[in-house]
């Protein structure tokens, strides 16, 4: 980056200054690291007025979450129609039992 972008960029007001790629990669470690604590963090910073960029960031991940629950909540539902959960379940039983004795 040149004198030139780094003067404009100075002149920028806070919301509109673009993320480094350290604070990406923080960020995505953010939003990342456990799923309940960065699934409120996600949608706090989604929301916020704060920097433009890091709430794209956020409703990027967001939006990549939401996708894959849903997926994963289609597979269930494949799973439970087609009969195949139930042998799953019951595998999981016996693994117990084995592990587990009563």
């Amino acid at each position: 980056m040149n004198k030139v972008e780094k003067d404009e960029i100075s002149q920028l007001p806070y919301k509109y200054h673009p993320l480094t790629m350290w604070s990406i990669i923080g960020w995505n470690i953010l939003f990342n690291a456990f799923f309940g604590i960065s699934f409120i963090l996600t949608l706090v910073f989604a929301f916020n007025r704060g920097n433009i960029n890091r709430r794209s960031l956020a409703r990027f991940w967001l939006l990549l979450k939401l996708i894959g629950l849903i997926l994963v909540g289609v597979a269930i539902g494949i799973l439970f129609a087609t009969g195949v959960m139930d042998t799953v379940i019951e595998y999981i039983k016996e693994m117990l039992s084995q592990i587990i004795p009563q």
